[in-house]
């Protein structure tokens, strides 16, 4: 059985779409007749903790801080390069590898090393929707596709496809693989009281969750004042946020903009939750909300598609793919209030158009963003690429390393 290394910054119960989508191949790739080892950092809990059987074949380094802690050594060198270490001991006492996914830019950087010291191909994937923001941000863009060259990108949505298109990776090696979510093969009926007493909210309640990160790209702000004008149209409405606070002073006004307008019963703050219990906040949904301003996919919103729930969202970044305005959701002009407040009255004032739109949504996923059907084209590139290399000399990728 061929034999893929994951590189993964993160790996679930660390929660994020990027995390979930290791898992998922790491978990699925073998009905698909591959074997992938994770190699992760470990200074997280462990997936042993939530799920028992499931640690096999993940590697949580931990020994790089001991360099990156020992004043005997070249301090700078051991940034770049401490993790190297503990891969080679990893691998050593592993089957050879056929082939290195790298799951982010910084893995990249790594996966391009190992990937060229044991001449296997190397693909990446890259999650990170705004990296140009960032510190040399465009210089991480190019080192990524361009400089690192890579055999196979992969674009999890259409987003991620032209922005790798945008950096000048080849036709040929920008692969869209839509982002899969499990779905299952029936959903409960939405109880007789509502989804309300689940959040400790009255019976008949209509609820909106949102999911994600409390910060400026996720539209927290905006869905706040949108409760604020929804809620003189359809009393039943509540919003209940769910997600950890973000790495700003952002989550702190969006509360405090929730107490100016008086939302403390209207709009609830859940905090986080694990990965294993979002099927659950999901399905105790009437409807998801996704009021971002950038987003790469979408994670939280295709899960609950298909969960036969319909979706108001922006037509930003991977919500697009997703979302089609009146056919399987509402879509909303990105941070304009009064725009989200007339598609959350609508569906909170019209049963009949709940469940037009979300029997459309879950049908959209099944068709487009099943987990099988994701795993199973990963794996197809998997096999393509080392057949390609097999049967060619040269297995270094020849990239031009003239980019944009």
């Amino acid at each position: 059985m061929p034999h893929a290394l994951l590189l993964a910054p993160w790996f679930p119960p660390c929660p994020g779409g990027a995390e979930r989508y290791a898992y998922r191949l790491y978990e699925q790739a073998v009905r698909n007749g591959w074997t992938i080892t994770v190699a992760t950092d470990g200074h997280t809990r462990s997936l042993r903790e939530a799920v028992p059987a499931l640690e096999e074949g993940v590697y949580r380094l931990t020994r790089y801080k001991e360099q990156l802690s020992d004043n005997r050594r070249v301090t700078w060198r051991s940034m770049q390069f401490s993790v190297l270490d503990e891969l080679h001991g990893l691998l050593d006492g592993l089957r050879p590898i056929d082939l290195v996914h790298a799951n982010s830019i910084e893995t990249a950087v790594l996966g391009r090393i190992v990937a060229d010291h044991h001449d296997v191909p190397l693909v990446v994937t890259i999650h990170e929707h705004a990296p140009q923001t960032e510190t040399f941000g465009r210089g991480r863009l190019r080192l990524a596709f361009h400089r690192l060259a890579p055999d196979a990108v992969i674009a999890p949505s259409s987003f991620y496809y032209e922005r790798a298109r945008a950096q000048g990776v080849p036709l040929d090696r920008v692969h869209l693989i839509p982002h899969g979510v499990e779905v299952p093969p029936v959903v409960p009926a939405r109880p007789s009281t509502g989804h309300g007493p689940a959040w400790g909210l009255p019976e008949d309640t209509w609820v909106a969750v949102s999911v994600g990160r409390i910060y400026r790209p996720k539209g927290t702000l905006e869905l706040i004042r949108a409760a604020a004008i929804a809620r003189r149209r359809a009393p039943q409405l509540r919003v209940v946020i769910v997600g950890p606070d973000g790495p700003s002073e952002y989550a702190r006004a969006a509360r405090e903009e929730a107490r100016r307008l008086n939302l403390g019963e209207v709009v609830r703050f859940a905090g986080p939750r694990r990965p294993e219990e979002m099927p659950a906040v999901l399905w105790q949904a009437d409807a998801i909300v996704a009021p971002s301003l950038a987003e790469g996919f979408g994670l939280a919103v295709a899960e609950g598609m298909g969960l036969g729930k319909p979706v108001v969202a922006t037509a930003v970044g991977g919500l697009a793919d997703l979302v089609a305005d009146g056919v399987n959701g509402e879509v909303v002009t990105p941070g304009d209030p009064e725009s989200l407040a007339d598609a959350l009255t609508r569906l909170a004032t019209d049963p009949e158009r709940c469940a037009r739109l979300g029997a459309a949504a879950r049908r959209s996923v099944l068709r487009r963003h099943h987990v099988a059907t994701m795993v199973a084209e990963t794996t197809a590139l998997y096999a393509s690429l080392v057949m390609t290399a097999r049967q060619s000399p040269a297995t270094v990728s020849t990239l031009s390393h003239n980019g944009p």
